[in-house]
């Protein structure tokens, strides 16, 4: 059953004093319990978070906590339980009572997180919404299903948790663990280096044939005349061996000519002088001089 603020014709407010935002408030109330009677649990709920924009109220918060668990909603009904549960008196026991009967309803469709962190001072958010600082005193109540949950601390490497499928009336135990940052040096600056000219390239001359190109050429006909040369020299020195060798075959074993007679009591020999030897690359050849041989009677 829904709590009743004044129903009756909203006053009109002065401007400028404190309670317009009441007036406004009682009146978004009265429209939202219409909308509520009549069944329509989403247009009461947007009248009733209208109403609590404007004032925070424990009426409105009544209000918002019945058409939420109407909707499902009930991570949202969890959360304005426990925040009427703080303003309620402690001597107030039947109110008390009635709030915790709702929240074990609440709880019986959602997944209990009990979350610490290695560290006190850290926020901790599940699905991006803060729930609090470490360390956590109470569960928090979070739909079945995904839910992240990250604890962020100054100067710190967050740590972070992900349930993939937690069911309803479970209940989590997570830990949650913040390192300090590494202060990584800033990358220097590279030391610009002068790149290496390139080789000098050869200029040509001016028929556009380079030094290089006549260095070859110039080796290569000194290299075919060497050669012309050895070979010239060599059948020069082979034709005048073979001439003296034929020179020296003619001539007989101790220097006679065959045939030759002696008369005896001759006083010499008679010899046939030798032929002139050819002529050789030193110049002519001198002839050779005809000897005689004295005999004795």
């Amino acid at each position: 059953m829904l709590p009743c603020l004044a129903l009756g014709q909203a006053e009109t407010p002065k401007s400028g004093t404190k309670d317009d935002a009441s007036v406004a408030a009682k009146a978004l109330m009265a429209e939202g319990n219409t909308l509520y009677v009549n069944r329509d649990f989403e247009g009461a709920h947007q009248k009733f978070l209208a109403a609590w924009t404007l004032k925070q109220h424990a009426a409105i918060a009544s209000n918002l906590v019945e058409t939420e668990m109407k909707l499902g909603r009930y991570a949202e009904a969890a959360e304005r339980l426990r925040y009427l549960l703080s303003s309620v008196p402690v001597d107030d026991q039947e109110e008390r009572t009635a709030l915790m009967v709702q929240l074990a309803e609440c709880r019986h469709h959602l997944v209990a997180l009990h979350i610490a962190v290695n560290l006190d001072g850290a926020t901790v958010k599940v699905d991006g919404k803060t729930v609090g600082t470490s360390p956590i005193g109470s569960e928090v109540l979070v739909e079945p299903g995904r839910a992240s949950v990250v604890a962020e601390l100054e100067g710190y490497e967050s740590g972070s948790f992900l349930m993939t499928a937690g069911a309803a009336g479970e209940s989590k135990s997570i830990r949650l663990y913040v390192t300090a940052k590494v202060e990584r040096p800033a990358p220097t600056a590279a030391i610009a280096t002068k790149p290496e000219p390139p080789p000098p390239q050869p200029v040509p001359d001016q028929n556009g044939i380079r030094p290089r190109t006549i260095v070859l050429i110039s080796g290569a006909a000194l290299t075919v005349a060497g050669t012309v040369l050895g070979v010239t020299y060599w059948k020069l020195r082979n034709d005048t061996r073979d001439e003296a060798r034929s020179y020296r075959d003619g001539i007989p074993v101790g220097g006679c000519v065959p045939g030759s007679s002696s008369r005896s009591g001759s006083s010499a020999h008679s010899v046939t002088p030798m032929r002139p030897l050819p002529r050789t690359l030193s110049g002519p050849a001198s002839p050779v001089t005809s000897t005689t041989r004295n005999s004795v009677s």
